[in-house]
């Protein structure tokens, strides 16, 4: 039984991966993040404008598994110690 898809499982923290013309690097990234995790997972894409595939690859994953998020163009504000991601849906 795959232990991320088990939801008596605690959740992890969410895994939040920067993107930006990282073509070269981002799916050994995921694929990574992926592989270490051991409990139910959620990893968070935040693209910001890259002009080369790491969009599509980012997209990739995320149409792929429910638990992928891909935020393009979003700005980030941190307030009181939360993440408030506030996406411009581009």
């Amino acid at each position: 039984m795959n232990k991320r898809m088990n939801v008596n499982s605690a959740i992890e923290l969410p895994k939040i991966i920067p993107v930006y013309n990282v073509e070269n690097y981002l799916q050994e990234c995921i694929d990574s993040v992926i592989s270490q995790s051991c409990l139910r997972l959620e990893i968070i894409l935040i693209n910001d404008g890259s002009t080369d595939s790491s969009r599509a690859i980012a997209d990739q994953y995320a149409k792929k598994d429910n638990w992928i998020m891909m935020m393009n163009n979003c700005m980030l504000s941190f307030l009181s110690g939360e993440i408030n991601l506030y996406d411009n849906h581009s």
